[in-house]
């Protein structure tokens, strides 16, 4: 859907539905889709809308060939590069527009069950001698009078099952019509049904994953970020040293490390839990995919000399090694991409988290020096306090300039206190009944 009506249609689409009057190009799409069948139960459905209720007569599971295309590629090109009349339009500008658009094109990202990670689209633009730069957002130097080209990619993530598909303890449909197939599909056409056909592009898709999963490796659990001091948090509402605080926020601009740091500890932080349970998964998993395909081998290699009755055996062994197959390109994808989120998080704490602290702690300076609430040292640094010393000549007596930086210094001290009241006076009318947490998530 966002593919459909933003990213696609406000960049590419948008260029060639605004090109100027005459233009002519030649314009192309490709899409490809993978073999994938995914499950979906009527509990899923009801939460989804696709069902207003669950209906027991029915089968519980269905299972569905996936009719998304995973990658489109689109492209256009002037039919005449030398033509100076001849122009596309610019790509729509605004956040739903670009909200999946991407440089790298990183597909270990994806996850069709989050909105802003169902996707990654980039633009690439060439120029009359076919010279091509991938677009850049945030670039001034756009010039759709340069645009002789226009290329289109696009990854999304394909939808599959939960693994979950429990039939409640009220079912009472009829048993055999548990599931319901509605076909498969392999490469935008319908998939063959021979499993020695079948079995091998699983077996090499399944290698691929190990073999992913094995270079991405995985990184030890950290310590959960503290986003908001304790102390804080605590206080009420309408407290003026909270005021205070958030006043300082608010100069310090936290909030784009906040919204960085709380998505991704909400989106990956989780995938810790089930780390432990994932390695022995994955290793049992590499055991049983070495097994299947030394067993398979052999079967084929026999399948010539097996009698009538001993090749229906050997079918229906094969007929399991699918599913178990099947079943293991779901675990090894979940473990890939909870791998991926795992490294994710670990890299993106680390970039935000230090500036994150040292803005809290300038805030919190601010508020103890005014007020002289300690809030506890959870972000505070080991810096060494200096103490101002007072200059003296060779016989211990003040100098003309030790007296100057005295006055100075209460002038300066005077006019800082009349700035710690107005600022004090300021935060409690914006901020005297909004909570940091209702401030951080702009409530």
């Amino acid at each position: 859907m966002k593919n459909n009506e933003h990213s696609y249609n406000n960049t590419i689409e948008k260029m060639l539905r605004g090109a100027a009057r005459g233009t002519e190009y030649t314009y192309s799409v490709e899409v490809k889709y993978d073999q994938w069948n995914f499950r979906v139960d009527q509990e899923q459905l009801v939460k989804l809308g696709a069902l207003k209720q669950v209906d027991s007569t029915k089968p519980w599971e269905i299972q569905l060939p996936v009719r998304i295309p995973f990658k489109w590629d689109a492209k256009a090109e002037m039919s005449k590069k030398d033509e100076e009349k001849w122009k596309f339009a610019s790509p729509t500008e605004g956040e739903s527009s670009l909200e999946q658009f991407s440089q790298t094109m990183d597909e270990g990202n994806l996850d069709f069950t989050r909105k802003s990670h169902t996707a990654r689209f980039n633009l690439a633009f060439s120029d009359k001698d076919g010279n091509e730069e991938l677009y850049d957002s945030d670039s001034d130097n756009f010039d759709a009078k340069k645009v002789k080209g226009i290329r289109y990619s696009m990854h999304q993530s394909l939808p599959t099952d939960f693994l979950k598909n429990q039939k409640p303890v009220e079912w009472k449909g009829d048993e055999v019509n548990a599931v319901a197939h509605f076909g498969e599909v392999k490469k935008g056409q319908a998939s063959s049904t021979n499993v020695l056909e079948i079995i091998p592009a699983k077996l090499k898709r399944n290698k691929i994953l190990i073999d992913e999963i094995e270079e991405i490796g995985d990184v030890e659990k950290p310590e959960k970020m503290r986003l908001i001091p304790e102390g804080i948090s605590l206080l009420d509402e309408r407290d003026e040293k909270k005021c205070l605080f958030i006043y300082q926020l608010n100069e310090n601009k936290i909030r784009n490390e906040y919204e960085i740091l709380k998505e991704i500890e909400a989106d990956y932080y989780p995938y810790f839990d089930v780390q432990q349970e994932e390695e022995e998964s994955f290793e049992k998993e590499k055991e049983n995919f070495d097994t299947i395909a030394s067993e398979f081998a052999m079967l084929v290699e026999e399948l010539d000399n097996k009698k009538e009755d001993e090749i229906e055996s050997a079918q229906q062994n094969m007929a399991q090694y699918n599913k178990i197959l099947e079943a293991q390109t779901l675990t090894l994808t979940r473990i890939k991409n909870h791998r991926i989120g795992r490294n994710l998080y670990k890299d993106t704490v680390n970039e935000f988290y230090p500036l994150y602290k040292e803005k809290i702690f300038r805030s919190l300076q601010v508020v103890y020096s005014i007020t002289g609430y300690d809030f506890g040292m959870e972000y505070y640094h080991n810096d060494k306090k200096t103490d101002s010393k007072i200059k003296t000549n060779s016989n211990g007596k003040r100098t003309l300039e030790a007296r100057e930086d005295k006055r100075k210094k209460r002038k300066a001290d005077k006019e800082q206190q009349e700035k710690m009241k107005k600022m004090t006076e300021e935060a409690r009318g914006k901020y005297l009944r909004k909570s940091v947490e209702d401030y951080l998530n702009k409530k």
